[in-house]
């Protein structure tokens, strides 16, 4: 069903979902921090405080929905920002993305939902492709790619435009 489905894709993002990665750009800047820095500050001061700082950086590129420093521990030292705007989102990403924090240099990782709103609301849910995806078991390793197509060219080719995509795609990866 379509709720298991959507549990699903957001757990397989990682994110927390207070970032709404499911209908947001997420930007996820890796190393800025360390246990030992955490460490130095009772509770969460030092994570509210870079929270805080990164947020009044971001908010350069465009509006922020959310910030937080994830405590799953995959993300470690990590700060996750959600983005109101596909765009904004990307300014940000190529900005932060090999920028030195602290002598430590920044990595970007692009999450989330990187597409425009009205491909979306075209294709009706983001789950109606995902549900076509096989879960890999954890042996194998899953590629999601961006910015496939316009909601103008999907608006084109009518109803069938989708599962011509996927065909399609589908017999590339079959190369691999």
């Amino acid at each position: 069903d379509e709720e298991h489905w959507d549990s699903v894709v957001a757990s397989a993002t990682g994110l927390p979902n207070s970032l709404s990665p499911d209908t947001k750009p997420v930007v996820l800047l890796r190393h800025l921090y360390d246990v030992a820095q955490v460490a130095s500050k009772p509770g969460r001061v030092f994570l509210n405080e870079l929270e805080h700082e990164i947020r009044g950086e971001c908010e350069k590129y465009g509006a922020v929905f959310h910030v937080v420093a994830p405590s799953t521990k995959d993300l470690e030292g990590s700060v996750a920002v959600s983005f109101d705007t596909v765009k904004a989102a990307e300014e940000c990403a190529q900005s932060m993305d090999g920028r030195w924090f602290d002598n430590v240099q920044i990595l970007v990782e692009r999450r989330g939902c990187w597409e425009d709103l009205a491909s979306v609301q075209l294709r009706g849910t983001q789950s109606a492709v995902v549900l076509s995806v096989e879960i890999a078991p954890p042996e194998c390793f899953t590629v999601i790619v961006h910015n496939v197509w316009t909601a103008n060219e999907a608006e084109a080719c009518g109803p069938a435009f989708f599962d011509e995509l996927e065909s399609e795609f589908s017999q590339e990866c079959g190369k691999y």
